[in-house]
């Protein structure tokens, strides 16, 4: 995604979750939860080599992982094709998931 793709949806998303955002004097503290599923796992693993499949969804998520803690996210669950993070901030969530998908299309096109 080009930057300035970026910094429209960043402009357009960031108040939308601050909007949202309850106002409340009470202990409650927002989080944001991310969610990332692989899309098409199951047709990947039976089409492909089961443990090429595997790694190589092992290891975008190995990836994910590091953007969500450059975003200062923490990951609860990973399990299967899917991961659950969570972050203080929308726009970290955000962040961090435009970070990996920049990183992983770059990655996707040298190979």
């Amino acid at each position: 995604m080009c930057t300035a793709h970026r910094a429209r949806l960043l402009g357009l998303l960031v108040p939308q979750i601050f909007a949202a955002m309850p106002e409340t004097g009470s202990r409650s503290r927002l989080a944001v939860l991310l969610h990332a599923d692989v899309v098409g796992s199951t047709a990947l693993v039976q089409q492909r080599d089961e443990h090429v499949a595997h790694r190589r969804m092992r290891k975008a998520f190995e990836r994910l992982e590091r953007s969500i803690r450059d975003y200062v996210g923490r990951v609860h669950e990973l399990r299967g094709d899917a991961l659950v993070a969570e972050f203080a901030r929308g726009s970290d969530a955000l962040s961090a998931s435009l970070a990996f998908h920049d990183a992983h299309a770059a990655r996707s096109e040298e190979h």
